[in-house]
């Protein structure tokens, strides 16, 4: 009896020790978490949507480019960072110093941004049901995007910030 009472001590410490590293390790961008109002996939999901709308009209799919990935990171954190919406930046900072910055030479180049209380295929949709981030979905030109994701505060409520790069490397 006591080896099975000793068994159930070291199963119980060995599960506290597992959740408490479980829930303290921050998960990246591209991996599955869940968020109070959200579950939130991250840039796989959103490579997947914005390349099944683009199947569905037989336009070439997007590979993910790290260069774009890294841009757009930036750039999520940048508007998280400083509190701000816009495809500008409060420090004249337009869409294509983040593509410069992380050494990605567009010959073509879109971004589409989105404040998210939502979860990814509310975004991809979202931005389908808009007629200028719908056409950079679709733009049969674009052959890389990236995505950056970040939680921060905008307005005083807590959203994921979310960019969307796409482009044709020179």
């Amino acid at each position: 009896m006591k080896c099975n009472y000793d068994n159930k001590k070291i199963f119980s410490a060995f599960l506290t020790v597992y959740f408490a590293i479980v829930l303290f390790i921050p998960f990246p961008a591209n991996s599955s978490f869940h968020d109070e109002n959200v579950v939130f996939l991250g840039g796989e999901n959103l490579l997947i949507l914005t390349n099944r709308e683009r199947a569905s009209l037989k336009i070439e799919a997007l590979t993910l480019n790290d260069q774009l990935g890294r841009a757009a990171q930036m750039k999520a954190d940048d508007m998280a960072k400083n509190s701000y919406f816009s495809h500008v930046s409060p420090a004249g900072m337009t869409p294509w110093s983040w593509f410069y910055k992380a050494e990605y030479k567009p010959e073509k180049a879109g971004e589409n941004l989105a404040l998210v209380p939502i979860g990814d295929s509310g975004v991809v949709q979202a931005w389908m049901n808009s007629p200028r981030h719908r056409e950079n979905i679709l733009r049969a030109n674009f052959h890389d995007i990236g995505f950056g994701l970040t939680r921060g505060v905008y307005k005083g409520r807590e959203v994921w910030y979310v960019v969307q790069l796409f482009g044709k490397e020179m």
